[in-house]
This record gives C-alpha cells, sequence and structure tokens, in this order.
C-alpha cells in the first residue's frame, strides 16, 4: 500500500474483478493508498488478483467468494464490508446478439448481473456511507465494441445503469455522497480504462 498515495487511509470494495477493468482498478486503488476488498463468484479470479496485487504492495486484502446474483449474498457483502467508502461494481456482462438471435433468458440474465445487482448493491452500501457522511459508488457497464447490431442489450442495460446512477447521484449528492456510472471505452485496453476510471475517484471524491 503506497503510504502517500492520494487515497490513503479510504476503504475501496471492487465487486467482479474476473471483469479485467474491475482487476485493473482494484491494482490502482491499492497504488493509491486504499486498503482493498474484492468480490466475485469465481474463487480461482479472486486468489490470482489477490496474489498478483500482494507481489507489488505491502497491504492486507480481504475477498469474498459469492454469488452477487443473490439479494441476499450482496446483503452479505454490505454488512462485511460496511467501512468500504469507495465500491466500484464491475459484476456482470451482457449478451451479444442481434435483436432475433437473444432470447428472453438471455435479456433476463444481463440485466440480472449487471443491472439488478448493481441497483441492489448500492442499496445495500447506501445506510453505511450515509454514516460516514461521504463516500463514492462507481457502477461499470458493459462495452460495446464490434457490429452495433449484436450490442442491443449492452447498450440497453447501459443506459438503464446510467439512467438509474444519474437519478440516484441527484438525492444523495448534497450529502457527500456521489452515485456515478462509467462506460468503458472500446479501444482502449482495460488498463486504461481502469486509469481513466481512477481519475474520475479522485475527482469526485475529492471535497
Amino acid at each position: 500500500m503506497a503510504n502517500n498515495g492520494k487515497l490513503f487511509g479510504q476503504n475501496a470494495l471492487v465487486t467482479g474483478p474476473s471483469n479485467p477493468i474491475g482487476s485493473a482498478i482494484a491494482k490502482l486503488l491499492v497504488a493509491e493508498g486504499c486498503q482493498l476488498q474484492m468480490a466475485d463468484y469465481n474463487e480461482q479470479v479472486l486468489k490470482n488478483c489477490f496474489h498478483k496485487i500482494k507481489k507489488l504492495y505491502n497491504t492486507d486484502i480481504k475477498i469474498h467468494q459469492m454469488d452477487l446474483s443473490e439479494p441476499i449474498n450482496i446483503a452479505v457483502l454490505a454488512l462485511e464490508c460496511q467501512d468500504a467508502n469507495i465500491v466500484i461494481n464491475t459484476l456482470g456482462a451482457t449478451k451479444k446478439g442481434s435483436i432475433n438471435q437473444l432470447e428472453h433468458e438471455d435479456w433476463k440474465t444481463s440485466f440480472e448481473l449487471t443491472l439488478f445487482a448493481a441497483i441492489n448493491l448500492t442499496g445495500e452500501v447506501l445506510d453505511s456511507l450515509y454514516e460516514q457522511e461521504s463516500g463514492i459508488i462507481i457502477n461499470v457497464g458493459g462495452v460495446i465494441d464490434g457490429v452495433d447490431v449484436e450490442n442491443l442489450c449492452t447498450v440497453s442495460v447501459n443506459a438503464a445503469l446510467q439512467a438509474f446512477s444519474e437519478s440516484l447521484d441527484k438525492k444523495t449528492r448534497s450529502d457527500g455522497i456521489r452515485v456515478l456510472c462509467f462506460l468503458p471505452q472500446a479501444n482502449i485496453s482495460p488498463e486504461k480504462n481502469a486509469t481513466v476510471l481512477n481519475h474520475l475517484i479522485l475527482e469526485k471524491l475529492s471535497p
């Protein structure tokens, strides 16, 4: 952990390090001085990310292996991470395909894993952020690349995620809490997207 980092003393929770942007931002947050917790369904991804960051920084990292598509698990995670004042949600992945290729279950799964999980997580961590009187939640959308017609589901989920975050932010920002949506760029690497996201955190978390 960087003792002189710009986020020294802050506590971060990153959900979904199986998303390359999630693992990249987790590393950057530790470099900025954050205490880190990570949650994901994939235990091996969690362990790999844990060991990679531990090799670079001497800090305590906590990992939580759980299925965050289940609201009860999100409630448990929020309780275990109630000290976190930076919450970065990179959960879920949307299905690719045209309107004629996507089945009902594709749409349902995409919205459940990306949008509904983000809504549930945001709702669960807000109470602790209100108690701290500051904090930031950033819900990360899906990357839109390739043929436009193949990205219909991602575009739809991103639009809903952005509308949710922006609407809630209007209510919470007066209390020192930001709720934002970050839409990654397709033409840059996950690491560069994470760098942009890190700048956003530093900017919005500043008094």
